[in-house]
Parts: C-alpha cells; sequence; structure tokens
C-alpha cells in the first residue's frame, strides 16, 4: 500500500515529494521557501510566503494545490492547502 493511501491529506504528494528533497534544500537553501507542485519542484529561494505564491501564480499553478513551506523551519505553517 503506498503512503499516499494511508495518508490522505490534499497535499500528501507534494508533501512526500518535500521529504525526498529535504536534506538538500536544507543545506543549500534553509529559511528560504519551495514550491512543490505535481510532486516536483516548481520554485525555489524566495524570500517570503508572498514571493513564493506570487510565482505559483505566475507559472499558471493554483496555490490551493500546491504545497508552499519555508525549508528547514520545524514548525511549518502551512498558508496553502489542498481542495
Amino acid at each position: 500500500m503506498a503512503a499516499s493511501e494511508i495518508f490522505e491529506h490534499p497535499l500528501a504528494e507534494e508533501i512526500l515529494a518535500y521529504q525526498g528533497m529535504q536534506d538538500q534544500l536544507e543545506r543549500d537553501h534553509p529559511g528560504r521557501w519551495v514550491i512543490i507542485h505535481d510532486s516536483q519542484k516548481r520554485g525555489l529561494d524566495y524570500g517570503s510566503y508572498s514571493e513564493a505564491e506570487a510565482a505559483a501564480r505566475e507559472l499558471g499553478l493554483d496555490v490551493l494545490v500546491c504545497f508552499i513551506r519555508q525549508v528547514g523551519v520545524d514548525t511549518a505553517v502551512f498558508l496553502s492547502h489542498g481542495k
């Protein structure tokens, strides 16, 4: 059974993709913001959530189905969510 079948969060695949990239992101981009969509990194190295959200919109992405996360923050506030 795939993890996404157990963990039914609307952004499960994006969260799992982030976790797979997490070590490298934390090493290379601590404190910056990243956009994950369709299990792929779509944007990286933004200084704020607002910048990342604007970039996602410029890429034509629906921010409600993007995982926008600050890299390396233990108690992340998830400001985007699935539909």
